[in-house]
């Protein structure tokens, strides 16, 4: 996938459809469909108190505290906020947190910053607690994730970003925030978000 988005970077914006460069953009669409999901969405919460520690752990990750110290933030007690959580958001918030980390540590990853420093910094005790969480939801390790040509990949991402395009760690053409790898089609303005794929 690596190879076929550092390709599709040279592809002119109006390419031969039949030609090599739509086979390749429609290979790229592929296996952007056949690609795990990755939360690169969480819900938020429309009542305030809980879209205040929403708010704080968006703004940093790595911010320590179990459900009593959030709920204290939050002024809620700890049931309500689980209650709260769950009725506004559809997942718990040990669930909702371990996503925004996740997607905080994708993007990290993918700049090339080393596992052990993501990991401390969003709050794990150890890179191996990290590696775990993270091959626990992503079916891989970090490193086997990113693959063995993480500088070329993060240089191919800054050629992306200068093309307009954005590079998820996994290969992935991130077209949008919210717009999920089912949700990509093409269109002679290269990709956009639809409704199938």
């Amino acid at each position: 996938m690596q190879q076929l988005i550092i390709e599709a970077i040279d592809i002119p914006l109006l390419y031969d459809e039949t030609g090599r460069d739509g086979r390749v953009i429609r290979l790229i669409l592929d296996e952007i469909c056949a690609a795990p999901k990755v939360p690169v969405h969480v819900p938020m919460p429309t009542d305030a108190r809980p879209l205040r520690i929403c708010k704080a752990l968006l703004a940093d990750p790595g911010r320590e505290g179990d459900l009593e110290d959030w709920a204290r933030f939050g002024a809620l007690g700890r049931r309500t906020l689980t209650r709260l959580f769950r009725d506004e958001t559809g997942i718990t918030f040990t669930l909702w947190r371990q996503q925004v980390r996740l997607m905080e540590a994708l993007r990290r990853l993918s700049m090339g910053t080393a596992v052990t420093t993501v990991a401390m910094d969003l709050g794990y005790e150890s890179p191996s607690a990290f590696t775990a969480m993270f091959r626990r939801v992503m079916g891989k390790t970090p490193k086997h994730y990113l693959g063995p040509a993480t500088s070329r990949w993060t240089e191919a991402g800054l050629r992306a970003r200068r093309s307009g395009m954005s590079l998820s760690a996994s290969g992935s053409v991130v077209v949008a925030a919210g717009c999920k790898a089912n949700d990509v089609t093409e269109d002679s303005s290269r990709f956009s978000c639809a409704s199938n794929c």
